[in-house]
């Protein structure tokens, strides 16, 4: 009996050795580790939450907010380079000033300050 319990050992430590079980095993937790946790599972506070419904309800009537009249605006510039060009330019300005507007506070919010630590 001892014979095949010493028989099963040697055959487990060769054929652990074989598929380089200490190399594998150290990635399958690795990779158990990273399917275990979210990542941002922080809760979101209300503040963000009414700034977010805020920016969703504000309605700007001069720039298409439906696909619809994204391709009904199209259709009516289409054949004139120079509308559709002035518009681009008009609408990616709105843009970016309406990014320019939010991006400080939430920068606030998300970044630490330095002193935190």
């Amino acid at each position: 009996m001892t014979n095949l319990i010493s028989k099963m050992a040697v055959g487990i430590r060769s054929l652990m050795q074989s598929l380089q079980i200490k190399h594998f095993l150290p990635v399958v937790l690795a990779g158990a580790l990273l399917l275990a946790t979210t990542p941002g599972s922080e809760p979101v506070g209300q503040g963000t939450i009414n700034d977010i419904k805020e920016t969703i309800e504000q309605k700007d009537t001069s720039r298409p907010s439906t696909t619809r009249q994204w391709k009904e605006e199209n259709r009516e510039l289409q054949g004139s380079p120079g509308k559709q060009l002035k518009r681009i330019g008009k609408e990616t300005a709105d843009a970016v000033k309406d990014m320019g507007q939010l991006y400080p506070d939430v920068a606030e919010r998300t970044i630490p300050a330095v002193g935190d630590k």
